[in-house]
């Protein structure tokens, strides 16, 4: 018979355990908050569709009940939610106080989830943080840096009802998580199904090049207000970024089936957007949503093979960061 009292951990060791717990939340928290501070604190006026989202704030209210009017389905896949944060706060506070709140809770909140979802590799996750695909969403893209931040509350939040009210929210915010959310139940139903990640992979791209087809009458057709805000097409993109995620995606593809089973979203994500990449441009939107999970899923890899994916992405957005030189605000401003 085992002794409960021999079996289990001294208590002085479950206590330093706690306490370095709430000393490392308390920890990233602040770095969360000076972050989100900071983006928030930068100049109103000098970055790309600013403007918009100040008339935003201040239409919100009437752009809601305009869409509802239009019809039920027009009102709910023009992200409704988005619109009713943007008129409640225009309730209470000027249009630059809550394009402030705006950009810095939602930069405060994927922080703080980021650098909490695994302390082991704390420096590469603040190195990530940093990385121009993933800044530009608390700086240029407001509605999508929201988004992201409710879905990745709702991604590690413990409690199912909890996580999954958030993650269905994300797409009231921006439509972009309707297709992350479809990716993760069609995932849930092939790994059920025990398709082999070949046939998962080949499924992906099917939808993708269906999706790069036919995205832009189904955008008309629902009303949603992508149908006239893109072209749908991706002329002029370059090549580099196909190659660079197709190295990644070969990188993901090497590992063995456990991997690629639990990392299936991760992967299905780059599948699509490589299957998606020179077709049309709402991919990378797409794409941009599901970022962190393809950085969370390359941290997950055996360590050479980690190593190696933390430096691919390191050059990456050097690169990126290269690319923008001499522009204003690193071609983040006008």
């Amino acid at each position: 018979m085992i002794n409960v009292a021999e079996s289990a951990p001294p208590r002085g060791t479950v206590l330093e355990a706690r306490l370095k717990r709430h000393l490392y939340t308390t920890f990233i928290l602040i770095i969360a908050l000076i972050y989100g501070w900071w983006l928030a604190s930068l100049p109103l006026d000098v970055f790309k569709d600013r403007i918009n989202y100040l008339n935003y704030v201040e239409y919100s209210a009437l752009t809601l009940q305009f869409n509802f009017s239009q019809s039920w389905l027009g009102g709910l896949v023009n992200e409704p939610v988005w619109l009713l944060i943007n008129a409640s706060l225009a309730n209470v506070f000027s249009p630059e106080t809550s394009l402030r709140i705006i950009i810095g809770g939602p930069a405060t909140l994927t922080a703080y989830m980021l650098l909490r979802s695994n302390p082991r590799y704390f420096f590469w996750l603040l190195l990530f943080m940093f990385l121009p695909q993933l800044i530009k969403n608390h700086i240029v893209h407001l509605r999508q840096g929201m988004a992201i931040s409710i879905f990745l509350a709702g991604w590690f939040a413990t409690r199912w009802p909890f996580r999954y009210f958030l993650i269905l929210l994300s797409p009231f915010i921006h439509a972009s998580f309707f297709f992350i959310i479809f990716f993760m139940l069609l995932c849930y139903v092939l790994n059920s199904l025990r398709f082999s990640s070949s046939l998962r992979n080949l499924v992906f791209v099917t939808i993708g090049l269906l999706f790069g087809v036919a995205v832009g009458g189904i955008a008309s057709f629902l009303g949603a207000r992508q149908g006239q805000a893109y072209d749908f097409s991706s002329v002029g993109v370059s090549g580099l970024g196909f190659i660079f995620w197709s190295g990644i995606l070969l990188l993901f593809l090497v590992q063995g089936r456990a991997f690629l089973r639990d990392q299936a979203l991760a992967v299905a994500i780059v599948v699509f957007y490589l299957s998606t990449y020179f077709l049309n441009e709402v991919a990378g939107r797409i794409f941009e949503s599901g970022f962190i999970l393809v950085l969370l899923a390359g941290l997950s890899l055996p360590q050479r093979w980690r190593l190696l994916f933390v430096a691919l992405i390191c050059l990456y957005g050097l690169i990126g960061y290269a690319g923008r030189l001499g522009q204003s605000w690193l071609g983040f401003g006008y």
